[in-house]
């Protein structure tokens, strides 16, 4: 199965003079893919950390992971054993995305949420993996 992730950077230059519409796109090729919707319930402490499972993949070749909840729902993503944490607002996401090589160097391994403020409402994460 073929992934596509694609878009567009419009920003203005500095000086705010010109508009910069940066294209962005990176194809790859999958046989598994591991979809999931995190449920955070209303009472949830600040510091819960959710693994996210990537199944079957052990070769991820895309990531996503959306921030669905509601305002003020702030969390936290983190890839690998050390590395640091991206945090994300409601409505934003963290996207990977790397064309297949025979090898990675350093292939993705492990990812977590994290919520960082005590939940007063009942909200979602969204995960998409994709790999072989």
């Amino acid at each position: 199965m073929d992934l596509s992730l694609s878009g567009n950077v419009n920003f203005l230059a500095p000086g705010g003079s010109s508009n910069v519409n940066t294209p962005l796109a990176a194809a790859a090729t999958y046989g598994a893919q591991a979809l999931a919707t995190i449920d955070v319930p209303s009472g949830t402490a600040s510091g819960t950390s959710y693994a996210i499972g990537f199944g079957s993949i052990s070769r991820p070749v895309g990531f996503i992971v959306k921030n669905s909840m509601p305002s003020g729902g702030d969390i936290s993503v983190a890839m690998q054993a050390t590395g640091g944490a991206h945090s994300i607002a409601p409505g934003g996401f963290v996207a990977m995305a790397q064309p297949n090589r025979p090898s990675q160097p350093t292939p993705l391994t492990a990812a977590w949420v994290t919520v960082l403020t005590t939940t007063t409402y009942v909200g979602t994460i969204e995960v998409m993996v994709f790999g072989d």
